[in-house]
């Protein structure tokens, strides 16, 4: 779960590490990066207003190619009141 310190826009941003490594974040059950038939882009970013008073639930899924299981995938958030983080 997620709760900003503020009610502002968020910018969510996934880093894929592998090629045919594909990916999707839902933020309180709305998909906000699919990643996941476009397999050639390793990063890409969603924006959502966020009410600071909220938490959000967050589910990633994420998934290698065959032989790949060490790939990483990473989500990274920031907006004005953060200087950017990582999950």
């Amino acid at each position: 779960m997620l709760q900003s310190p503020a009610t502002e826009t968020v910018t969510f941003k996934t880093v894929l590490s592998g090629n045919g490594d594909r990916a999707r974040l839902w933020v309180d059950n709305y998909l906000l990066i699919d990643q996941w038939t476009s397999m050639t882009d390793n990063a890409a970013t969603g924006e959502m207003d966020v009410d600071g008073a909220h938490w959000y639930d967050i589910k990633m899924e994420y998934q290698s190619p065959v032989g790949t299981a060490s790939q990483k995938v990473h989500l990274k958030w920031s907006s004005s009141g953060t200087v950017g983080s990582e999950a």
